[in-house]
Order: C-alpha cells, then structure tokens, then sequence
C-alpha cells in the first residue's frame, strides 16, 4: 500500500512538473511575443520621426522667406509645444527648431533652421535623446 501511494505521489509530482514548465514557457513565449511588438512598434515611431523630420527639412531652401514656416512646420507634424522659433540677439540668426518626436519626449529629431532678415541662411538635422 505504502509503495503504491508512494508511486502516485511521484506520478502528481512529475505531473506537477511538467504543468510548470508547460505554463513558464507559455509564459516566456507570451513576454517575447509582446517584447518584439513593443520593439517593432518603437522603430517604426522612431523611424516615422526622422523621415518627418527629414522630409520637412528637404522642402526649406536656402533664401526662402522665413513666413508661414512654423505653420508649415506643424503641418508636416511637429509637436507644437516643442516646435517654436528663438530670436536672437542683434548680429546673430534666429533659429526655428522643428521637432519630431520620437518614442519618448526625450527623443527628438529636429529641423533646425536658421535665418536672418526673414531669410533662411542655412537648416540641417539634429537629433536629440
């Protein structure tokens, strides 16, 4: 009697053992499963921000008037709040930073543009982490 309860205890515990790994691995698969998708999602948030900016960045032309840019600039999809223009000091350009965000509000990418007398004298991208 003792070896049989003996066997049906090592039968429920190899059971047992096998329901664990069983439910860790659908675990594991379900983490990587939403890893990878958080990992796709990220890059194409990421990539999506640079071609914005990119995109942006290749429609200003040197000597362009400066007018309607930073409504120009939020059409093509820069966060208002972080896309604005910094007057300078008498001597110095003014610069319009058009930003795209990435991921997070840390990521930036940013068409910066400078002018002088309502002209633009120069633009390249920059990005920011």
């Amino acid at each position: 009697m003792d070896k049989i309860l003996f066997l049906n205890n090592q039968v429920k515990f190899k059971t047992m053992i096998k329901t664990i790994i069983a439910n860790t691995g659908k675990a594991l698969a379900v983490i990587a499963l939403l890893l990878g998708i958080l990992i796709v999602w990220s890059t194409h948030v990421e990539n999506t921000a640079h071609t914005k900016a990119l995109d942006f960045c290749e429609t200003i032309t040197i000597k362009q008037k400066t007018d309607g840019l930073l409504e120009q600039a939020w059409l093509a999809g820069a966060d208002r709040r972080q896309t604005n223009w910094m007057t300078a000091e008498a001597g110095k350009p003014d610069s319009l930073f058009a930003t795209f965000t990435g991921v997070s509000a840390l990521s930036r990418h940013i068409c910066v543009i400078e002018a002088t007398n309502g002209s633009v004298t120069s633009k390249h991208l920059q990005y920011l982490d």
